[in-house]
């Protein structure tokens, strides 16, 4: 009775009993890693789970709700296949967009260290998958996060053949600054690999940002501290 009204309920979503479920949690926190699934008024300030044969919730700002969504689907799919490569990068990928949520967003009661710290947990490895796909997918700012946490986890006799040195060539500025000061960090500012591209990528960075702070001079003092918020 239970198998026959689960495939009556799957059929009736468009869906097969033929799917993977694996695939199906993965492509599910794909898709709310970027946005889709989710509408305006779908943003709730709680997360709902089955636990325990009943209905839990747990708080959640709404801010970094939709990444909550894909934490909980990656993690049902690692709990499926504990050797899902795909499952662990993904739940990293979560805690990465959560991370840059809070940062961007000004969410100050959400405190992004622990968060940061569950990533770092995971590896090299899966934070230079996170960093990847994050790229791939076009999110410069949860890429910026696997950079950030990359650059605290690496020494300096791991930095060669990590994706950070390939992240210096990335045309989003994001990126390729947070990666110069990644690489940095990671060698102790000690033989720094590519070191004429992280100095001409830096000193870029530094030339910008003095750049936006000249233009605000002359202005109101609204516009200026406007300006030098946003430089900074």
């Amino acid at each position: 009775g239970v198998v026959s009204v689960a495939k009556t309920a799957v059929t009736g979503m468009g869906g097969s009993e033929s799917g993977d479920p694996v695939e199906l949690f993965l492509g599910q926190s794909r898709d709310y890693l970027v946005g889709k699934g989710t509408q305006g008024f779908d943003v709730s300030s709680v997360v709902w789970s089955f636990k325990d044969g009943k209905l839990s919730y747990t708080d959640c700002n709404p801010g970094v709700y939709t990444y909550e969504l894909s934490k909980q689907c990656a993690e049902k799919a690692l709990a499926l296949d504990p050797a899902s490569d795909q499952a662990t990068t993904l739940i990293a990928r979560s805690y990465l967009a959560q991370v840059a949520a809070i940062e961007n967003n000004g969410i100050k009661d959400l405190p992004t260290a622990r968060l940061q710290m569950v990533a770092m947990a995971m590896g090299p490895a899966v934070l230079g998958n996170a960093l990847n796909e994050s790229i791939a997918n076009n999110q410069p700012f949860v890429a910026k996060a696997a950079i950030e946490a990359l650059g605290k986890t690496l020494d300096k006799d791991s930095i060669e053949g990590s994706p950070l040195l390939a992240a210096l060539g990335n045309s989003n500025k994001v990126i390729k600054y947070s990666a110069a000061l990644a690489v940095t960090r990671a060698s102790r500012s000690n033989n720094v690999p590519e070191a004429d591209k992280v100095v001409a990528i830096l000193a870029q960075a530094i030339a910008e940002k003095a750049q936006m702070r000249v233009a605000s001079v002359g202005f109101s003092k609204d516009v200026a501290k406007t300006q030098i918020r946003t430089a900074s």
